[in-house]
């Protein structure tokens, strides 16, 4: 008679875990994952911050020029050339700048200005310019207001860059106005007939200008604005201005 084969019970399997060595291998991928993600995160958002830092400087860049241009070469306009003079219609006066130096136009004269290149923030080159408008004819002064007197009117627009490093602009002797912001040094040459051939001949700064009473034979003017780069701690100067040449519509 055969007997039953009598087997073992089998023993049940063993759970088996991570080692504590496997563990740490784990955390140690994964926090290099998650570096990697944070870098590139961070990388796109710079990215995105500096695309939208330029945007405002260009936005900045378009509207200064803007101004500048559109009001300077109005210098020295007036209204009937037919029956009118540029001596009647832009008499003799004088102008303040904000550190007590005086500007005197003599009649006829449309555009002064103050500086000798070299300064900076609001030491910055300013520009004063004068010219004649009709009612409602739509010419636009530098904060965009046009002449609703009733009768033609003297204007007279002052660009300056202050304190806060912007530019300002103020009509006749009312408050400054802020056209751009960011703008650490404003340089201004004049385009002069300096030998009084007819045809420009030299870019002087406006100290040099005046000290040659050249007022009266400019032509143009040529405008530098340096921008501020606000990333540096303190802020530094952008290497490359924008540059703007001008011309006077009506030569003086």
């Amino acid at each position: 008679m055969n007997r039953p084969c009598l087997r073992a019970p089998r023993q049940p399997l063993r759970q088996t875990g991570l080692s504590l060595i496997e563990l740490m291998v784990a955390i140690l991928m994964a926090m290099f994952m998650a570096a990697a993600l944070l870098f590139i995160y961070l990388g796109m958002r710079n990215a995105y911050i500096n695309q939208d830092r330029l945007a405002q400087l260009q936005d900045s860049q378009r509207v200064a020029m803007s101004m500048l241009a559109s009001t300077i070469e109005q210098a020295g306009y007036f209204v009937n050339p037919k029956t009118d003079t540029s001596a009647n219609a832009l008499p003799a006066a004088t102008w303040t700048w904000s550190n007590g130096v005086r500007t005197s136009f003599v009649a006829g004269q449309a555009l002064s200005g103050y500086g000798d290149s070299t300064g900076s923030g609001a030491q910055s080159d300013a520009i004063v310019l004068r010219y004649q408008s009709a009612n409602n004819d739509g010419l636009l002064n530098c904060n965009g207001g046009t002449n609703t007197s009733g009768a033609n009117a003297l204007s007279t627009n002052i660009f300056t860059i202050n304190a806060s490093n912007e530019l300002t602009c103020a009509i006749d002797n009312n408050a400054p106005v802020t056209l751009a912001g960011n703008i650490g040094r404003m340089q201004i040459f004049y385009g002069t007939d300096s030998l009084n051939r007819g045809p420009i001949d030299a870019y002087l700064p406006a100290s040099v200008v005046s000290a040659q009473n050249l007022w009266g034979r400019v032509h143009s003017v040529k405008i530098r604005l340096f921008y501020m780069d606000n990333s540096k701690q303190p802020p530094v100067l952008l290497p490359n201005p924008v540059l703007q040449f001008i011309s006077l519509q009506n030569k003086q």
